[in-house]
């Protein structure tokens, strides 16, 4: 069990590492290190997880935005 773990982790690892090599940005490097180590599980894609964490992701993104924006508003006024 540890053994099928830690091959999972290295190429979750390595993925990550040679999509940042290639100047992919962190959020693509993370996502395709997701992916490869899903397929190394052997569990195919999970769609599901992945459309989960993206709308996790944009909403607070959309926080941001709009913490950002009212902040430059308070400021011209």
């Amino acid at each position: 069990m540890f053994t099928h773990a830690g091959m999972i982790l290295v190429v979750i690892a390595v993925v990550f590492a040679v999509a940042r090599w290639l100047k992919l940005t962190i959020e693509l490097s993370m996502f395709v290190a997701a992916i490869a180590g899903a397929l190394a599980h052997g569990a195919g894609i999970p769609v599901r997880h992945i459309v989960d964490g993206a709308f996790t992701y944009f909403d607070v993104c959309l926080i941001f935005i709009t913490a950002t924006f009212f902040m430059n508003l308070l400021k011209e006024a």
